[in-house]
């Protein structure tokens, strides 16, 4: 992840910031230091992200922590604004009023009066994420797993997506001064749709995405008229976003910047836009259930049968397609031609 802010000034800001947070017993720990700091260089640019360890002594025992930071952007992103101060109470709201496993916060930052960007620190989760790069498709610990490892994590994805939509978004999203109408799935469909359609146009920046306006208009004018009762949605439902313990179940759900009420195709929509996107160019694993066979497990964990399906496919590629293109153009590149995101969404639907 890149950044323009100097690391020291980072390094040091976290380490004066956590000295007095750090969640032990005893006095504050004294010799605090961090290392193993690294910034990943993969996924979103919704935020800047910063992976590291403090280790520090304690009644002169040697004490230990892998911690993550998430930091609002220093410069251009992919979304025009973050709040990581939200993200930070999704988590703790989850963690307070449900099973679904999530990072420990420690803390938000930075304190009222201290100049800096919007911060928050969790614990980072042991365990294995699907790689997005190489896909898991094609190397790395899933790909090489057993057909019965492979559908244990697959089950476990999809039955995990099924308990979060039985959660109530009003116990789990903040109150109406974190329910932005700048943040995106911050208040269900109608607002999410005026916000995408506001993301076209700064992401265009005089250049309109003809493919991109024609989805858009379409998903407008083809919006289901009897949607499923808002749930808690997670917002970016996809494999690379679940951590996985040596049983291949699911030990943690991550990247919750996108999460807010609405109804539970959202995110079916997203996961299976992400996965059938991945099928139009790879091989599926051999223990993944097929399309039937992931909905059927969903529509038994979750009790109910989805509605409006292909609308939300349609709507989640729309989304995935207009941030690829975002995270293109940060990096100062323009599609060559069809990308697999843009003719996975004409797949959908008939469009010029």
């Amino acid at each position: 992840m890149r950044s323009t802010s100097d690391p020291d000034d980072i390094q040091r800001t976290l380490r004066e910031w956590l000295r007095p947070r750090l969640e032990i017993d005893g006095p504050t720990p004294t010799d605090l230091s961090l290392f193993n700091v690294t910034t990943p260089d993969h996924g979103g640019m919704s935020n800047e992200t910063i992976l590291f360890d403090a280790a520090w002594r304690e009644n002169g025992e040697q004490r230990g922590l892998a911690l993550v930071a998430k930091l609002e952007p220093s410069g251009p992103a992919l979304f025009p604004t973050y709040d990581p101060g939200r993200e930070a109470a999704i988590l703790r709201a989850l963690a307070e009023y449900s099973d679904v496993p999530v990072p420990e916060v420690v803390g938000t930052g930075p304190d009222p009066g201290t100049p800096g960007r919007p911060f928050f620190v969790m614990k980072k989760l042991a365990g294995s994420i699907p790689a997005d790069d190489p896909p898991y498709f094609l190397a790395g610990w899933l790909h090489d797993a057993t057909a019965e490892e492979q559908r244990s994590a697959l089950d476990g994805a999809v039955d995990t997506m099924a308990r979060i939509h039985a959660l109530d978004p009003q116990m789990i999203v903040p109150g109406p001064e974190c329910d932005s109408a700048d943040l995106p799935g911050a208040a269900g469909l109608d607002q999410d749709l005026a916000y995408w359609r506001r993301y076209l146009d700064w992401l265009a920046d005089g250049s309109p995405a003809p493919l991109l306006e024609a989805a858009l208009a379409w998903c407008e004018d083809q919006r289901p008229q009897d949607p499923s009762p808002d749930t808690l949605c997670w917002g970016d439902a996809r494999m690379g976003n679940l951590v996985f313990g040596p049983d291949y179940r699911v030990t943690g759900v991550l990247d919750w910047e996108m999460a807010g009420p609405g109804a539970p195709e959202t995110d079916l929509g997203w996961f299976l836009f992400a996965h059938d996107t991945a099928l139009m160019w790879m091989e599926d694993l051999p223990g993944f259930r097929d399309r039937d066979g992931m909905l059927a497990r969903y529509t038994n964990a979750a009790g109910r049968e989805p509605r409006d399906l292909r609308w939300y496919e349609v709507w989640a590629g729309v989304r995935a397609t207009a941030i690829h293109l975002r995270s293109l153009r940060l990096r100062g590149a323009e599609p060559d031609g069809e990308t697999p995101l843009m003719a996975s969404l004409r797949r959908l639907v008939d469009l010029p």
